[in-house]
């Protein structure tokens, strides 16, 4: 017997079979086609490099976000760094201003370790020879100030106490080889390259010359007949020569030599060119300073201004040791 559902069934499914077929050969036939199949290629390979980028980037955003965690994370330690800089700054400085302040204060009792006003400012000199009060200072200021403050006794050269002790002689004059006497410049350092020669009127005398003999070659300069008991030079002398001078008076047809032999030459020197720039730069540079001027004076020989200068300084500090001190040892070299 046969079966009615069955057979009328298969007709069904032979044509559902045919229909598959048929779609997969029109979709094979359809990919076949270039016109469809390379934009879908090249839309699939987009979207595989797409998904390729987005998979390989996501590990490096990682990174980038971690590496600006790390970046914010240096610049605040960074400025805590700073903050920290800061206060040492702050604290160095007030050191040194508690150091500076420290080496102004008097210590022992001692000639060494006094102040003294000077001008507008107090200066001290503490127990490792370091100035107070005073800045700037060139090398051969500091030198000449620091000695005439602890030496025992003035800061000049062998040089200048050799010409000072031969003075008094000349001077007072009406002795043998020195007929009349010489004002100056004599047994002292002048500062300027020109200087005045003074010397006693001889009574009778109707003329005078003066002559100048270098340290080496001889005669440097001759004055000419003169009728005063004074001259100048024309031309200025050599800076940092040591010359010796003598005065020639006719009178009643006859020469009076003063000096001659056995009287000491009248001797004398120019100031040489690197004290008197100095000098220049300490009087520019501190004007109202009686012991930066008064020490310079003397280590240049100048005796008479550095005399001034100390007496100043006593009377602006007339308990100070140090000060009469710096007097005292100027006074003792001998003098006219």
């Amino acid at each position: 017997m046969v079966d009615l559902k069955a057979e009328l069934g298969r007709p069904r499914a032979a044509g559902v079979e045919a229909e598959r077929n048929r779609w997969w050969r029109d979709l094979k036939a359809y990919w076949q086609k270039p016109a469809y199949r390379i934009p879908i290629q090249v839309v699939a390979a987009a979207a595989l490099v797409v998904a390729g980028a987005w998979l390989t980037a996501r590990p490096l955003r990682k990174q980038v976000d971690e590496m600006n965690r790390e970046l914010a994370e240096a610049q605040r330690k960074n400025g805590e760094l700073q903050k920290e800089a800061e206060s040492v700054a702050e604290l160095r400085a007030q050191l040194d201003d508690l150091q500076r302040l420290q080496r102004l204060q008097p210590g022992p009792a001692t000639d060494n370790s006094q102040t003294l006003n000077d001008g507008n400012r107090t200066v001290a000199l503490d127990q490792d020879g370091n100035l107070g009060g005073v800045e700037s200072l060139s090398p051969g200021i500091s030198r000449a100030v620091k000695a005439a403050w602890v030496n025992d006794q003035a800061a000049i050269s062998a040089e200048i106490k050799g010409l000072i002790g031969k003075r008094g002689t000349l001077a007072g004059g009406s002795g043998e080889g020195s007929p009349f006497a010489l004002h100056g410049p004599v047994g002292i350092v002048v500062e300027t390259d020109r200087p005045t020669f003074r010397w006693q009127a001889l009574a009778g005398a109707t003329a005078y010359s003066v002559t100048i003999f270098d340290s080496g070659s001889g005669e440097a300069a001759d004055s000419g007949q003169l009728t005063a008991p004074k001259w100048t030079p024309a031309r200025p002398l050599k800076r940092g020569e040591t010359y010796s001078w003598q005065v020639t008076a006719v009178k009643g047809g006859k020469e009076f030599k003063s000096p001659e032999p056995p009287a000491p030459e009248a001797r004398f020197k120019i100031l040489d060119s690197s004290k008197a720039e100095e000098l220049a730069q300490a009087r520019k540079l501190y004007p109202n300073s009686h012991l930066i001027l008064g020490a310079v004076y003397e280590r240049a020989g100048l005796l008479a201004n550095a005399e001034r200068e100390f007496k100043l300084l006593v009377a602006a500090n007339p308990q100070s040791p140090v000060a009469q001190k710096l007097l005292r040892n100027l006074k003792s070299l001998p003098r006219k």
